[in-house]
């Protein structure tokens, strides 16, 4: 990336640096972290999960990722791995559909590197991927490739190259929302 012209960069008349930037890459909150500690009602839940767990380490990240605790967190509105899941999908299926309008109206190809957190990479790729949480464990500067072209999208991850299938265009909404159990 340094050595791209600055003309190859999209959307740079809105410029920021930022602590948060290295070499003139723009920075976007769009893909943040879990927000399951966002909201001072939550620490209750939060600490009682703590207690749970011993902490917040393995055991703790785990069982949310599975959704071992969902009956907590959902009347706080804590989110759920599966709500994390979902909201990365919708912003990696926009940047997706906006790169093949780039590359129909360019003639160029599109690369967008997105950096976030464990707690985003891993419940999208096990909930939107179907990849288990014992064969992907990002650690640092880990993560997975998402390709795309006019034919299909594939994404390597954990060793594997599989065929991503498109996201409905339909809204999803929770079981307990729709009366099923």
């Amino acid at each position: 990336m340094r050595d791209m012209p600055r003309s190859h960069l999209l959307n740079t008349t809105q410029w920021q640096q930022s602590q948060h930037e290295v070499g003139g890459v723009r920075v976007s909150g769009k893909m943040v972290e879990a927000k399951i500690f966002d909201d001072p009602k939550m620490n209750e839940v939060i600490t009682e999960l703590r207690e749970k767990y011993g902490g917040q380490g393995k055991e703790f990240w785990d069982a949310w990722y599975a959704g071992a605790d969902n009956e907590l967190l959902d009347p706080v509105g804590a989110e759920r791995s599966t709500d994390t899941a979902d909201r990365a999908d919708r912003q990696i299926e926009a940047l997706l559909r906006y790169g093949n309008f780039h590359t129909q109206k360019t003639g160029r190809s599109l690369e967008v590197i997105l950096i976030t957190h464990h707690e985003v990479l891993q419940p999208y790729a096990l909930h939107k991927l179907g990849v288990s949480q014992e064969d992907f464990v990002p650690g640092k500067n880990e993560g997975f490739v998402i390709k795309a072209d006019s034919e299909e999208t594939t994404v390597e991850i954990a060793g594997e190259r599989m065929k991503r299938r498109p996201r409905p265009r339909t809204t999803t909404k929770r079981l307990g929302e729709v009366g099923l159990k």
